[in-house]
């Protein structure tokens, strides 16, 4: 059996583009991270889906509970993606 690994994420409190594509349109496979009421621990990791509630996400973030990732962006990875699923989405 293999040892676990520890990862140490850096977390910034989500801006609106962060969460949405456009208003009313939540960012789907965005990760997220809850603050406690009492602003003591988070929990997560989370990831937006089809089945979240716009409403209760939208609640959190108002009152500045959502947290995300700090994420070094790559151009070349997000392109290499972006083009396998859409050679996916074109072979069904």
């Amino acid at each position: 059996m293999s040892k676990p690994i520890e990862i140490t994420t850096a977390i910034q409190r989500a801006k609106n583009n962060d969460l949405l594509v456009k208003q009313g349109l939540l960012k789907l496979g965005q990760p997220y991270y809850i603050l406690s009421e009492d602003g003591t621990k988070f929990s997560g990791v989370h990831v937006i889906d089809q089945f979240h509630n716009y409403e209760k996400l939208k609640d959190l973030q108002l009152k500045q509970r959502i947290y995300v990732p700090v994420i070094e962006f790559s151009e070349e990875i997000t392109n290499t993606l972006q083009q396998q699923d859409l050679k996916t989405l074109l072979s069904d």
